[in-house]
């Protein structure tokens, strides 16, 4: 139960990561 919460909890904030890095990246 712990790592499907885990999962539940991480995946949207690596999403959340990865759209701020998408829009650092087409600042620079």
């Amino acid at each position: 139960v712990i790592s499907w919460v885990n999962f539940l909890l991480l995946e949207p904030l690596d999403l959340m990561v990865v759209e701020l890095k998408k829009r650092l990246l087409n600042r620079i």
